[in-house]
């Protein structure tokens, strides 16, 4: 079942790793020509969460909704969930099996296909870049923007609030 559908308005989706932090190292990784690292950074940056509104309360009130931890390094396989973990939102390993991630409402979704894998994306990201465009950073925010949504997470929150609704949807039928 589709998020949207169930949870309406209840949960935040956002980028594990917020792309305002992930461009800079992709654009970085395409400029020296480095395609494992390119690689690398989306196989493990390239992530959605589904929080709560008040657990985004909590990361904006700590200044982390637009960055990083100031201890995080992707250099150093800084864990893509760093800025839960700095204040305290727990994630759950895997989202339940009935969901489906939310793509509505973004023009970016049209740029994700299902079948890519890093490496398919990575070579779609050095194409763009040798390709000379006036607009590639916005192409490439693009597809970092809607790849993500095929690989989801949620934090546990979230997930009691998703079984929640469930069990309600259960009971009436």
């Amino acid at each position: 079942m589709n998020i949207r559908d169930l949870m309406k308005g209840k949960y935040i989706r956002e980028h594990c790793v917020p792309t305002k932090v992930l461009l800079p190292l992709v654009t970085d990784a395409l400029k020296n020509d480095d395609q494992l690292w390119l690689e690398q950074l989306i196989d493990r940056y390239c992530c959605v969460a589904y929080i709560t509104k008040d657990e985004d309360k909590t990361l904006r009130k700590m200044c982390l909704s637009d960055k990083m931890p100031g201890d995080w390094s992707a250099d150093q396989e800084g864990e893509v969930f760093a800025r839960y973990i700095k204040v305290g939102i727990p994630m759950m390993d895997s989202p339940p099996e009935e969901f489906e991630p939310d793509k509505k409402g973004r023009s970016e979704m049209y740029y994700s296909k299902p079948e890519w894998n890093s490496a398919n994306i990575a070579s779609e990201l050095r194409e763009l870049w040798a390709a000379n465009l006036k607009s590639k950073e916005n192409l490439i925010r693009a597809i970092l923007v809607g790849f993500p949504h095929s690989r989801s997470r949620m934090s546990c929150k979230c997930g009691r609030l998703w079984k929640k609704k469930i069990q309600e949807l259960d009971r009436k039928k």
